[in-house]
């Protein structure tokens, strides 16, 4: 960080949030924006939402590439200019191809309210067997949070947008109370949010996708580590009730990870161990026979972020809810990093943010969750 070290930073400055006052560790800090979130397939939600005088329930798509995705009856409703017509291809297990509309959008960017033009495309918010999500308008990149720090408080069902600033007194020692916090660097790139993760030595790209209720993982990246990677059932997902989602919703195999495979911090004590169960997706032809691709799909496979030194050809991991939603997590626009931190210690970060009833469960659409087009 510019003044502090990125976890103390963070753990100092989230002490300010509520109340914007000054710390004896020299931070100040604002909020901007506060907003109530559901949960759609574990994936966060913005209740309600006007965009362009149209109310919408907003999910939030880090792994959507800076392009707003809404369902055709609210695009008819928005002031689009320049539409043209194009066609978005199919992606396996999330939807069919389909024609789309796509235009420009001046939208007042949330936190802030400058305005800012966003392309806008119809999507139609279906898995490949035509059933629609009915618990969700519109997909939102983080490009329309307008602040310093996106902090999801999934545990609170709350979304903050802050801004903070370190004064010149930065000389308040670290509290040896607070509560372990991990910092990820990531990449802000044309194709969505991007992280390093290592196995066996080797690093390799992948997405951090809030957009997906699941995490999945190259086939032929699961064969060059089959040592750490093991054929395994799916993952017990719960709904924001707790209750688990029934296996039977999930129509591809699945395989367990070892220990050796991390998502990696800004340091080796920070690196995030990915144990547990990740998709392996297998497509069906259309004789009904499985086939097993080299790489599973994952958005833009050839895709190379910009300045990024690490040599891969592609990512290999798409990174969803089912690992980001262990954690409440703070994106920090600014340094580009990415803090995670155990649930249980929100109330010591954010004590005066209090907990929110839970909602109804809604029930659990077919395939295998809500995306956008990569």
């Amino acid at each position: 960080m510019r003044l502090l070290s990125g976890a103390l930073f963070l753990l100092l400055a989230l002490t300010t949030l509520a109340n914007a006052a000054d710390s004896p560790y020299g931070v100040d800090a604002t909020v901007r924006a506060s907003y109530d979130l559901t949960f759609d397939e574990g994936s966060p939600v913005i209740k309600r939402l006007m965009v362009d005088g149209v109310p919408v329930r907003a999910g939030i798509d880090t792994g959507s590439p800076g392009m707003l995705n809404v369902k055709p009856a609210v695009f008819s409703k928005l002031h689009v200019r320049a539409n043209q017509s194009m066609q978005y291809p199919a992606e396996p297990g999330y939807h069919a191809a389909g024609d789309s509309t796509v235009g420009l959008l001046q939208m007042p960017l949330l936190g802030s309210g400058r305005r800012k033009w966003f392309t806008v495309g119809t999507f139609d918010m279906a898995d490949e067997q035509g059933v629609e999500d009915t618990d969700v308008d519109c997909l939102l990149p983080l490009d329309v949070f307008d602040s310093d720090f996106c902090i999801f408080l999934l545990s609170r069902k709350l979304l903050l947008l802050a801004d903070m600033a370190a004064s010149a007194d930065s000389s308040g020692d670290e509290d040896s109370d607070y509560p372990k916090v991990m910092t990820i660097p990531y990449f802000d790139t044309e194709a969505g949010l991007f992280a390093v993760v290592s196995c066996g030595g080797e690093d390799n790209l992948a997405y951090l996708d809030t957009g997906a209720y699941i995490t999945r993982v190259s086939q032929g990246f699961v064969e060059r580590h089959a040592a750490v990677f093991t054929p395994s059932n799916h993952p017990p997902l719960n709904d924001e009730n707790g209750r688990p989602f029934p296996e039977s919703s999930y129509d591809s195999p699945a395989v367990s990870v070892g220990p050796g495979f991390v998502l990696k911090g800004s340091t080796e004590e920070e690196n995030v161990p990915l144990g547990g169960i990740f998709e392996e997706y297998k497509p069906t032809a259309a004789d009904g026979t499985a086939t097993a691709p080299a790489t599973a799909p994952l958005g833009l496979p050839d895709f190379l972020p910009f300045e990024h030194d690490v040599p891969s050809l592609a990512p290999v991991l798409s990174i969803g809810i089912d690992v980001l939603g262990r954690y409440d997590f703070m994106f920090d626009k600014t340094d580009k990093l990415l803090y995670l931190w155990d649930p249980r210690d929100t109330p010591k970060l954010f004590p005066e943010v209090a907990p929110q009833r839970r909602g109804k469960s809604h029930g659990r659409s077919k395939g295998k969750g809500r995306r956008g087009r990569k």
